[in-house]
């Protein structure tokens, strides 16, 4: 990590200090950017973390890197959304919408976390990270999405139920698999529900809201007993860039929601895994 530990080295002025520091920065606005433009859409932002740290820049896992660029993700789609959040929980009104909406997120987060409880006490996630995984998720979830966006549009986001919720949770829990997409998973069940393209988005960033503000706790709590590790700089700079880059995804997403369907995600996703396939897999 020795670019990352390079941004708190400022009282240095020399030349070779200051590339370093430009390509630390440099480094993590690329990083920074993959996460806050990939994680809303359905196209897995960890598989193009992946694919960076394999082709450009080997980056090991940095804590206060990866609650920087959750911490940006959150507040970017909380921002979005926001009048939605208040007509939903129903903060200052008495909308029928808000007794619908609440206690459905709470159920639909439940599988992820056990699935993620799973996945932790067995170990399994370096595994999971091989990239035969990511490349075959990415096709087979891709496949998933197309079907599911060729159902019949019925429903809108007031209708859903806590049995929709629990399964489009299941769903979401497959995000785990890095190439999944949790945006995708998410998408595909609320799809298969018979959920409008528009609602479905919708309901795929509600869902986001406790999803990544559970693993920004859980990466908090990680860090908790190792505050050295800690680095407020870089927290600040990738958050920064991850708000902002979210902010544009999101907007990019609502707005294909509005006037076309996921079939170019999935092609892209499907070209992205055999290409992985063919270039890496031996």
């Amino acid at each position: 990590m020795k670019y990352f530990a390079l941004l708190s080295g400022f009282c240095n002025k020399s030349p070779e200090l200051i590339q370093n520091i430009v390509m630390a920065f440099f480094h993590v606005f690329i990083l920074s950017a993959i996460q806050g433009a990939t994680e809303f859409l359905p196209v897995s932002s960890s598989a193009h973390l992946l694919l960076y740290n394999e082709l450009v820049y080997n980056f090991k896992n940095n804590i206060s890197f990866d609650i920087a660029v959750h911490l940006g993700s959150l507040l970017a789609v909380i921002f979005i959304l926001r009048n939605l959040i208040v007509e939903s929980f129903g903060f200052f009104n008495n909308q029928n919408q808000s007794k619908n909406l609440i206690f459905p997120l709470i159920i639909s987060t439940i599988p992820i976390i056990i699935t993620a409880l799973i996945i932790e006490t067995f170990s399994l996630i370096e595994f999971s990270r091989q990239l035969i995984i990511v490349a075959t998720a990415n096709i087979v979830f891709s496949i998933f999405l197309y079907i599911s966006d060729k159902t019949t549009q019925k429903k809108s986001i007031s209708e859903i139920t806590k049995l929709d919720a629990l399964i489009i949770g299941i769903f979401q829990s497959f995000a785990l698999i890095p190439g999944a997409s949790r945006s995708g998973t998410t998408i595909t069940g609320a799809r298969l529900l018979r959920f409008s393209r528009k609602d479905s988005i919708l309901i795929s960033l509600l869902m986001s809201i406790p999803t990544i503000g559970c693993s920004a706790l859980y990466l908090l709590f990680k860090v908790y007993n190792n505050i050295d590790g800690f680095d407020i700089k870089l927290l600040l700079t990738a958050g920064l860039f991850s708000f902002l880059l979210s902010l544009v995804s999101l907007k990019f997403l609502l707005w294909l929601g509005e006037i076309g369907s996921f079939t170019p995600y999935v092609i892209y996703r499907i070209f992205l895994g055999t290409v992985i396939i063919l270039t890496f897999i031996r």
